[in-house]
């Protein structure tokens, strides 16, 4: 999260979750159900 707002000249809408234990695999099934909410609200 701070590598992303850095590069993103301090973007504060970059956040961090936790998906706890989980590999990448994990980690991008629990996003995608995330990013379309986030999508479908703009």
């Amino acid at each position: 999260m701070t590598y992303q707002r850095a590069i993103g000249s301090g973007n504060t809408a970059v956040d961090a979750v936790s998906t706890g234990s989980t590999s990448h695999r994990g980690t991008f099934a629990t996003a995608v159900p995330k990013w379309k909410s986030w999508f479908d609200g703009l």
